[in-house]
C-alpha cells in the first residue's frame, strides 16, 4: 500500500498524463481540421427556403460525413432575405440583379455572355466547386461555361425563370448525362414534371426538402436563440395563449372562402381560434417565418400549390399539421387541377406520418378541438427522424458521386480555356449552333417579368417599377 506522499505523487502523475494526452488529442484534432479540404458551393437565389435547406444539409450534416469543411455562398434576392441577414449587396454579384436575373432579361444569351466575361478570370468566383440553382433553377444557364458541376433542384415548376423551354430541357439533359451535375426536385410533382419534359433517364428521383433549417439547434438563420426550436408540447390547443396558424393564399373561390370562414368560426367557438400570422401579428405575411409558426398550437394548411416550404418547416419543428383531403379540395379546385385529381397526391407531405387529413370541414374542427396535440407532434418528430436519415443519405450519395474522386478527395476541375469565347464554349461544350445564339429580339425586363414572372410563396412579385 502506497504511503500518503506516494499516493499524492501517483495522482499527480496520472493527472499530468491525462492533460498531456488531452493536449495532444486537441492538437491532433486541430491539425486534422485545418488539413481538411474546403468544398465550396455558390448560389444566386430568389427564395430563402430551398437554399437554406441545402445549406443546412451540406454545412451541418454532410461536412462531418465527407470529412471536409463545407461552405455555401448564397446571393439572395429573396423578399425574406432580411430574416437570414443575407440580402445581396450591390457589390456581391455583377451583371444579374433582383429584377434582371430571374429571367435573364433583356436577353438570356447576352446576360449569359456578359456574366462569363466578367467572371472568367475572377479567382474568388472560380474558387467555388459547385453551383446550386433552385429558384429559379434555370439560373444555372449563366454557370454553363465555368467547368464546374451543378445541382439543379426544382422546388417549383420546371420553367420558373425560363422563356425558352426547349433550350432549357436540352441543357438539363446535358448537365445530367455528361456528368456535369444532377437534376432533381424537392417534391414528387415537380420530379414528374421535369422527368416528363427532360427525360426520366436524366432526372434523379426527388429528394424532399428536410426543413431542419427551421431549428435553432440545426443552425437556422431565421430563428434566434430566444425562440424555441421545436413546438412546445401541450395536449390541447386551448392550453395556448396564441391561435392556431392558418396557412393559405386566397384562391378566388367564394365557396371555399365561405366554408373556411365557417370552420374558423367553429374553431373560435371551441376556444381554438385560427388566424394567419399576418392577421395575428399585424404584419405582411411575406415577413413571417418559422420563428412565428413554432409558437402556435397547430397549423391549418389549405394548399394553394403542389409543394411549398412552409409545410417542410412546420413538420421539422413538430408543429401539429392539419390539411383538407384531396377529395375535399376537388370540390373547389377542379378547374385549377385541370380535372386531374391524382395531381394533388403529388403533395408529398400528405403522406408524412402524424399529419392529419380531414374529409369534411366539421371533421377538421373535431380533430383540432379533440385531438391530443402532443401525441400528434411526437408522431411527426419520429417521422422527421426517418426522413432525415433518408434525405441525408441521398444527398451524401449525390455529392460523393459529383465532386469526390475514389480516394474521397475533391475532383480537380478543368481550367477555363481563356483563348475561347463564350460563343465557342456554347458551341463546343454545350451543343449550340452558332445560328441559335442571340436569336430573338430583346425584351425589356418590365415586359418580360410581367409576362412570365410568377408569384411564389415566400417571394413577392418582382418590382415592376425597376427596369
Amino acid at each position: 500500500m502506497l504511503a500518503p506522499r506516494g499516493r499524492t505523487f501517483a495522482l499527480l502523475l496520472l493527472f499530468a498524463s491525462v492533460v498531456v494526452i488531452s493536449f495532444w488529442g486537441i492538437i491532433g484534432y486541430n491539425r486534422e481540421t485545418s488539413a481538411q479540404e474546403t468544398l465550396s458551393f455558390y448560389a444566386i437565389e430568389w427564395h430563402n427556403g430551398p437554399i437554406s435547406d441545402l445549406k443546412n444539409i451540406f454545412e451541418k450534416h454532410l461536412a462531418p460525413r465527407l470529412r471536409m469543411k463545407v461552405v455555401v455562398h448564397e446571393i439572395s434576392f429573396a423578399t425574406q432575405c432580411t430574416f437570414n441577414n443575407n440580402c445581396a449587396r450591390e457589390d456581391d454579384v455583377k451583371v444579374v440583379g433582383r429584377d434582371t436575373g430571374f429571367l435573364l432579361c433583356p436577353h438570356p444569351h447576352k446576360v449569359m455572355k456578359e456574366f462569363f466575361e466578367v467572371y472568367r478570370e475572377d479567382p474568388a468566383f472560380l474558387s467555388n466547386d459547385v453551383f446550386i440553382c433552385t429558384l429559379p433553377c434555370s439560373t444555372c444557364r449563366i454557370f454553363l461555361p465555368f467547368n464546374r458541376p451543378m445541382i439543379v433542384q426544382h422546388p417549383v415548376t420546371t420553367y420558373a425563370g425560363i422563356t425558352v423551354q426547349e433550350e432549357w430541357d436540352r441543357l438539363q439533359a446535358q448537365i445530367s448525362m455528361r456528368g456535369r451535375g444532377v437534376v432533381t426536385a424537392n417534391n414528387l410533382k415537380h420530379y414528374v414534371e421535369a422527368g416528363t419534359r427532360v427525360g426520366f433517364d436524366y432526372v434523379r428521383p426527388q429528394i424532399e426538402s428536410l426543413g431542419d433549417y427551421a431549428l435553432v439547434t440545426a443552425g437556422a438563420h431565421w430563428l434566434d436563440a430566444n425562440v424555441p426550436s421545436q413546438w412546445n408540447p401541450r395536449r390541447s390547443c386551448k392550453d395556448f395563449d396564441l391561435p392556431g396558424t392558418l396557412i393559405y393564399h386566397p384562391l378566388e373561390d367564394k365557396k371555399l372562402e365561405d366554408d373556411l370562414a365557417a370552420m374558423r368560426e367553429r374553431l373560435e367557438q371551441g376556444g381554438c381560434r385560427a388566424a394567419t400570422v399576418g392577421e395575428h401579428y399585424g404584419i405582411d405575411n411575406y415577413q413571417t417565418g418559422p420563428k412565428d409558426y413554432v409558437r402556435h398550437p397547430y397549423a391549418l394548411i389549405i394548399p394553394w400549390t403542389h409543394s411549398f416550404m412552409t409545410c417542410f418547416e412546420n413538420y421539422a419543428m413538430g408543429v401539429p399539421m392539419f390539411l383538407p383531403s384531396v377529395t375535399l379540395l376537388l370540390q373547389y379546385h377542379s378547374s385549377w387541377l385541370e380535372s386531374q385529381p391524382e395531381r394533388w397526391w403529388f403533395s408529398d407531405w400528405y403522406g408524412f406520418p402524424g399529419v392529419r387529413i380531414f374529409n369534411t370541414w366539421e371533421e377538421g374542427v373535431q380533430m383540432i378541438l379533440e385531438g391530443d396535440l402532443r401525441v400528434q407532434s411526437e408522431k411527426e418528430r419520429r417521422g422527421q427522424e426517418k426522413r432525415r436519415k433518408r434525405i441525408l443519405d441521398d444527398w451524401e450519395e449525390v455529392l460523393r458521386e459529383l465532386v469526390l474522386d475514389e480516394s474521397g478527395k475533391k475532383k480537380q476541375w478543368k481550367p477555363i480555356d481563356l483563348s475561347k469565347t463564350w460563343e465557342d464554349l456554347m458551341v463546343e461544350e454545350w451543343g449550340f449552333q452558332r445560328s441559335e445564339l442571340f436569336q430573338g429580339a430583346d425584351t425589356p425586363c418590365l415586359e418580360t417579368v410581367k409576362a412570365h414572372g410568377p408569384t411564389f410563396s415566400g417571394t413577392k412579385p418582382l418590382n415592376f417599377e425597376k427596369g
